[in-house]
């Protein structure tokens, strides 16, 4: 359905417009087409240093070369922002309205006159739940035909990155994992810094492929079921992903969720004994005495940094 309204809205000459929560396959699918069809994709993340010019000097590249420009939160830039922009929108899609055949009409944009490539095409995508976010103008919506991506289907796209890290058991592990953000999400404490989407997902599933791989490294010759490593794994990596990031008493909540989302897995922590010993050595070397607590946290800022 995505595809139709984009492909239809470039048929007409117009814009597309995904809009949804984050995580849903905007900014990808509008990629994705463009894959499909042959199409040079560039994203912008629009935030507050954005400028009627920088839109300009973006727009007159975009162009001029026939590729594809994805403006990710549009809806972020300033009102007085949308509105100038509109105009240069407009130019656009009226030079892609009059160029037909061999006959090649001229715009301008930021006081330069061009033609515009055929192959030009503008997309911008929004999440209009946040907050600090802009109302499009008419004139600029009128540019545009909208599509909602409510809901990805966290499953499948679990299971499959699951395959493609080379777990076995990736169908019965995506039917775990994705409950167990669900349920974090409803049960934990709001927080700002919390997430539990579809990027958190996809975070903890990249960390678990790390895992695996470094487990064949590291335990080579030994026959161990699939069935018992990977659900060990994928714990191991949501004890190292997740737990760090949460608030005391919201850690002891996420253990009781995968005792029961994971039931009769146990959470096998890394050795890492070489990088315990080493950071003992340089706490001594500072006068710095190597707590338990403290040593907890430098292990997880390195967990989460690799």
């Amino acid at each position: 359905r995505c595809f139709l309204t984009l492909t239809q809205a470039l048929c007409q000459r117009l814009g597309g417009s995904p809009y949804g929560p984050a995580g849903t396959g905007k900014t990808e699918s509008v990629k994705a087409l463009g894959v499909q069809l042959g199409r040079f994709t560039l994203v912008f993340n629009c935030d507050d240093t954005f400028d009627y010019q920088a839109m300009g000097r973006i727009f007159l590249g975009i162009s001029q070369v026939g590729a594809w420009g994805c403006f990710d939160e549009f809806n972020r830039l300033e009102e007085r922002i949308l509105s100038a922009v509109s105009q240069q929108i407009q130019n656009i899609q009226l030079g892609l309205r009059k160029s037909t055949g061999e006959q090649k009409a001229q715009i301008e944009l930021i006081g330069r006159q061009l033609i515009v490539h055929q192959n030009t095409g503008l997309f911008i995508t929004m999440n209009p739940g946040y907050a600090g976010r802009s109302n499009l103008p008419d004139n600029l919506k009128k540019l545009f035909r909208s599509v909602a991506m409510s809901k990805p289907d966290k499953e499948l796209i679990a299971e499959v990155m699951l395959y493609s890290q080379g777990f076995s058991q990736a169908k019965p592990l995506s039917r775990q994992v994705v409950p167990f953000f669900d349920r974090c999400g409803a049960g934990l404490s709001k927080q700002p810094h919390y997430d539990f989407g579809l990027r958190a997902l996809k975070s903890v599933l990249v960390s678990s492929g790390g895992l695996k791989r470094s487990r064949l490294v590291d335990n080579a010759g030994e026959t161990l079921s699939e069935e018992i490593v990977e659900p060990q794994i994928i714990v191991q990596s949501l004890r190292e992903t997740i737990a760090p990031k949460l608030v005391r008493p919201d850690v002891d909540i996420m253990r009781q969720v995968e005792d029961e989302v994971f039931p009769g897995v146990q959470y096998v922590p890394a050795e890492l004994a070489d990088l315990k010993q080493a950071i003992r050595d340089i706490a001594a070397e500072n006068k710095l005495i190597a707590t338990d607590s403290w040593m907890t946290k430098v292990l997880q800022l390195y967990q989460i940094q690799n």
